[in-house]
């Protein structure tokens, strides 16, 4: 297989000497300040062996995007120590935990807190006879350079050397993912993931013989451990581009190995449901793009809310991002309209779509071992997210039937709102529907304004009912305080006098009835 410039893959593995490639001062010094990596040299430079610095933290180097929590160690063959006990050394550093994650070729990872921030240290001995072996069996020839921490701390030179034996520089500066050789994908099937997340975040393009080499390997994703898929999909879905990954996993058939339920989406006739999930996927993208200071179209949308509303969408569940979450419900949301397709003279339906879709997730979600918070979350996004359209249907909604609206939604109405924003540009080819517009403002006004402010302790109990209105203890008295909070939540009720004159009114109307 040839690669897309004309250099064969064994020519580019057989290399023996590394390329001429620094990083400037200002990383170089960045890199130096680094607290981790002062840890990693400090516990490395008393053995007198060699620690390197490589993967993503060295891409990041050379094309100066410092953003990477995670590191990736390789100790020399010269350590004296074994790396358990380097591992173990190094959480007591930076007081993480370390866990095992290779024991055939031992290789360990220590979870840390950095910044406030979950990060990962990953601690591996060189593999092959040396460093540039090592880096030679790597996935992709931008992901195939090394730092050396001795020269990096011991150098004199302002410039760092970087070990660079696949030309990783050049390729990185010319923006292309290539592999590193032709059995990168049989070796380990998730590379294919990989790849279209590297490619997304850094704006990189795949190259020809990669991407026919992703395409031949698709099938070995099956044998791949869900929990190593699942941490993919969430960093593919959590960062910008998810939509162009979706779009690329579809064409090279991958995303069928991820989501086996994808392949009913292109039998159904007469509605193109792959290119609506992912037109919604990229109106959701448009959502979240903006920084938080700018926060962009999210004031347009909810204005003075908008910080808020931000705030909902940066939150997590677990380590699992609330925006890879509403990303990954707004790309699903549909996903029951394959099974619950109807005509009727012509006309399409889909009635129940949105239970059926909740039905067809849950496994999907329970294979992708995601918590059963996350999946729950999105669980309720995709069962519930048509309710907003239907609130918006109602002719002048009271403030009851809002409050209604967020307690059978739950804790994603924020999310919901969001999203039927997204499916409704999606549906009108990214035109407004400012009728639903004007509903979603009006919600979020009622959300936050009224409904999720600290609720007051509760205007009357139970005594206080059967007291002022002469019942016995029951049913009946549950049901008058569940009526009378439902009040309160919907603003028409404001204190105890207001509620008595609330409970005289229904009971005299029938409501509840006294048994």
């Amino acid at each position: 297989m040839k690669r897309v410039n004309g250099k064969g893959s064994d020519k580019a593995r057989g290399r023996l000497s590394p390329a001429s490639c620094f990083i400037g001062r200002e990383e170089a010094h960045r890199l130096r300040s680094d607290y981790v990596i002062k840890a990693v040299y400090a516990l490395a430079s008393p053995t007198g062996g060699r620690a390197y610095l490589v993967g993503g933290m060295v891409l990041g180097a050379f094309i100066g995007d410092a953003s990477s929590n995670d590191y990736d160690f390789a100790l020399g063959l010269e350590h004296a120590v074994d790396v358990a006990a380097f591992a173990n050394r190094l959480a007591l550093r930076l007081n993480g935990s370390p866990f095992v994650l290779d024991k055939t070729e031992p290789s360990y990872r220590v979870v840390f807190m950095n910044n406030g921030a979950q990060s990962n240290a990953d601690i591996s001995r060189v593999k092959g006879r040396g460093i540039i072996q090592d880096l030679g069996i790597r996935d992709f020839t931008v992901c195939a350079a090394a730092i050396d921490l001795h020269a990096l701390f011991e150098g004199e030179d302002a410039k760092v050397f970087l070990i660079d034996p696949l030309k990783g520089c050049e390729d990185a500066a010319s923006k292309l993912l290539r592999m590193t050789g032709s059995t990168v994908f049989d070796d380990d099937p998730l590379r294919s993931l990989r790849a279209v997340r590297l490619a997304a975040r850094y704006g990189f393009t795949i190259t020809q013989d990669t991407l026919e080499a992703m395409r031949l390997a698709a099938g070995a994703l099956e044998k791949v451990s869900a929990e190593r898929v699942r941490d993919e999909m969430i960093l593919m879905f959590a960062n910008p581009g998810s939509a162009w990954c979706m779009r690329t996993l579809l064409d090279l058939g991958l995303a069928t190995m991820v989501f086996p339920e994808l392949d009913a989406w292109g039998k159904l006739k007469g509605y193109d449901l792959t290119a609506h999930s992912l037109s919604a996927l990229e109106e959701a993208e448009l959502l979240l793009e903006a920084p938080i200071d700018a926060l962009g179209a999210l004031f347009a949308l909810f204005g003075r809310h908008a910080p808020e509303v931000r705030r909902h969408l940066d939150a997590k569940i677990g380590v699992v991002p609330m925006a890879a979450l509403f990303k990954i419900s707004a790309f699903f949301h549909d996903i029951g309209k394959a099974s619950s397709l109807t005509r009727e003279s012509g006309v399409l339906h889909f009635i129940g779509h949105e239970a059926q879709g909740a039905s067809i997730a849950r496994p999907m979600l329970r294979r992708l071992k995601l918590s059963r918070a996350a999946a729950q979350a999105a669980l309720n996004m995709i069962k519930n997210h048509h309710r907003v359209f239907s609130f918006a249907a109602l002719n002048k909604p009271s403030e009851r039937a809002k409050a209604h609206l967020f307690r059978a939604c739950g804790s994603e109405l924020i999310e919901m709102l969001c999203l039927s924003i997204a499916d409704a540009r999606a549906t009108r080819k990214g035109n407004e529907d400012n009728e639903l517009l004007a509903v979603v403002k009006s919600l979020a006004d009622f959300y936050f304004d009224v409904y999720s402010r600290k609720k007051p302790k509760p205007i009357m109990d139970g005594s206080f009912v059967m007291k002022t209105f002469g019942l016995r203890q029951g049913v009946i008295i549950g049901e008058i305080l569940r009526m009378v909070n439902e009040e309160v939540e919907g603003g028409s009720v404001r204190n105890k006098k207001e509620a008595v004159q609330f409970v005289r009114r229904a009971l005299l109307n029938g409501k509840p009835k006294i048994s």
